[in-house]
């Protein structure tokens, strides 16, 4: 919060009294301003400055009654690059579209954000840590490939670790009953069938810690994936999971969305960018 200061006055012609003034008035003008940074960031939705340490308590929300919308330090994405990422029904493949709208939801959230990258299959992979190379970020993104199973859980609770490690590594105290100033977005195209945590279990760890989850569910109930070659050939059927999604959402506080073409997805994502960037 920026607070005014009224027009200097003429000098007076004494030196004394000048200096005498100039010290009432500033200490009158840090009083001003103390009284008006509390009431204005109490009504903003809880942003305390920690007094000494150099460290601060954040307390950013969306909840009923708060004023201002959350500006975020920092956004991790996961995303899912198992085998059922290469199926066809969001074309070219959902890996490809996935891709394509997170390069230019990274291009469209500010450079002040941090951004990281975590994917899973069978296991959780930090791709990225969270920092602000964007070139980092885009060569990550395009580096994944798809695998083979779906450790959902896994994959949202190691982006909860390096969110979490990234607030406490910036001196952030998040004040109870508040956001963090960090929000995930995952997106996934299949039921959990791989890892050792539950993707309600993970949600919880997120709203624990007051990290926001936004989902997204990618594909379509029809959705399948190729193998093998001539009679061997075999159709595996890989619809997405919008329900778990959508659990994790409501858990954490965050939003559910369900995308069934690249066109929906990019306009999701951009949808996302705008909010996060605010």
């Amino acid at each position: 919060m920026s607070v005014t200061e009224a027009p200097p006055r003429p000098a007076p012609l004494d030196p004394e009294a000048l200096f005498d003034a100039a010290r009432r008035h500033r200490r009158t003008r840090r009083l001003r301003a103390l009284l008006l940074a509390v009431v204005g960031l109490a009504a903003a939705g809880g942003l305390f400055a920690a007094l000494g340490g150099g460290s601060s308590s954040l307390g950013l929300g969306g909840g009923p009654g708060r004023a201002a919308a959350p500006r975020y330090r920092a956004v991790v994405v996961v995303v899912d690059v198992s085998g059922s990422m290469r199926a066809t029904d969001v074309k070219p493949t959902r890996l490809d579209a996935t891709r394509a709208a997170l390069e230019r939801f990274v291009g469209l959230l500010p450079k002040r954000l941090q951004i990281g990258v975590v994917s899973f299959s069978t296991s959780a992979k930090v791709v990225v840590a969270p920092t602000r190379d964007r070139a980092r970020v885009l060569g990550g993104l395009r580096s994944l490939e798809p695998l083979a199973g779906t450790a959902l859980g896994d994959g949202l609770d190691a982006a909860v670790r390096i969110t979490a490690q990234l607030l406490r590594q910036g001196g952030v105290r998040r004040l109870p009953g508040h956001d963090a100033p960090a929000a995930i977005v995952l997106e996934s195209d299949g039921a959990q069938n791989r890892g050792a945590t539950t993707p309600l279990a993970a949600a919880r760890h997120a709203k624990a810690d007051g990290i926001r989850v936004d989902g997204v569910a990618l594909g379509t109930k029809n959705g399948s994936v190729q193998f093998g070659f001539g009679l061997m050939r075999n159709s595996i059927p890989v619809p997405p999971d919008p329900a778990t999604v959508g659990q994790i959402a409501s858990v954490t506080g965050g939003r559910a969305y369900t995308a069934r073409d690249a066109a929906g997805l990019l306009a999701i994502y951009q949808g996302l960018a705008k909010r996060l960037g605010a």
